[in-house]
């Protein structure tokens, strides 16, 4: 299990209720640690849409010693399943998440941010927030994405339950074994549909420049985000690049995106996978935040 990262409340605050805005809400980040030791270099991740703690687990076993991932939990999954999911990629949203990677990332050398679809919005506007407070992060990856100021050519989140289960499905969002299981369906569609929703009604007319290197990335048979709707990606830093890679939308799993993503952060080379069984017999530990 990761270590989850909470801002401790006062001694003075009242028992915890349901949050009234995604500011009051803990548990947004939990960190992972190949390992032991400090950690070089830290990786933060956020989630397309529908997506939990598990989206980014292929990649854990991969990466190298001093590399921590830290992924973005959003409300409405895991932990976090009793609350109200987002339907707005909102400043209150965005300025959440910075504040929470504010307080526990002031000690780590080196931070990158990676979001992909949604998660690729996301991260970039937290990484604009970010260099408002004077800590931008060492380089932006954003994949499978359109660039923000571009209109989604494809939206699916006003489609019946039916539609949008099959334009999943092709996009390669669900895994065969859980197209026909009911429940996993009624708790996970709701949340695909409102994460959906906050990706593509967001468009901002205007964005500053990141001072730090960009990545977009694009899928080449990718349907919903085109690599003609990601160009414009290079317009949002000074150093900027576009690459195109075979396959759909879920063009990243497993060992392709870790090594691409080391490689472009100049981050030491990915290990080779290891096989399940050694995975379940050696536990992963989750060290806390300056361990």
């Amino acid at each position: 299990m990761p270590t989850i990262l909470t801002t401790p409340p006062s001694a003075a605050s009242a028992p915890p209720r349901r949050p009234a805005s995604p500011s009051s809400s803990p548990g947004w980040l939990a960190r992972y640690r190949n390992g032991s030791g400090p950690a070089r270099h830290t990786l933060v991740a956020f989630p397309w849409s529908g997506a939990g703690l598990n989206a980014y687990h292929s990649w854990i076993p991969l990466l190298p010693q001093g590399i921590d991932l830290v992924t973005v939990t959003l409300p409405g999954r895991d932990d976090r399943r009793d609350e109200d999911p987002v339907t707005k990629l909102s400043p209150e949203l965005v300025d959440a998440i910075t504040d929470e990677l504010l307080t526990h990332t002031g000690g780590d050398a080196a931070v990158a941010l990676f979001g992909h679809s949604f998660g690729a919005l996301l991260a970039h506007a937290v990484a604009v927030r970010l260099q408002e407070h004077q800590r931008t992060p060492q380089a932006v990856i954003v994949s499978g994405s359109r660039a923000p100021m571009v209109r989604p050519p494809h939206p699916l989140h006003q489609l019946g339950d039916r539609e949008l289960l099959a334009k999943l499905i092709d996009m390669g969002g669900l895994p065969p074994r859980l197209r026909r299981h009911e429940q996993f369906l009624r708790s996970w569609l709701p949340r695909v549909r409102a994460d959906l929703t906050a990706c593509e009604t967001y468009w901002p007319a205007k964005l500053p420049v990141l001072d730090c290197p960009l990545y977009a990335w694009s899928g080449a048979t990718d349907w919903y985000a085109p690599a003609s709707t990601a160009h414009r990606w290079l317009e949002l830093a000074a150093d900027a690049t576009h690459t195109t890679f075979p396959g759909g939308h879920f063009f990243i799993s497993g060992e392709r995106g870790t090594t691409a993503l080391l490689q472009a952060l100049q981050w030491p080379r990915p290990v080779t996978a290891r096989p399940l069984r050694l995975l379940q017999s050696q536990s992963l530990l989750a060290r806390r935040w300056g361990a």
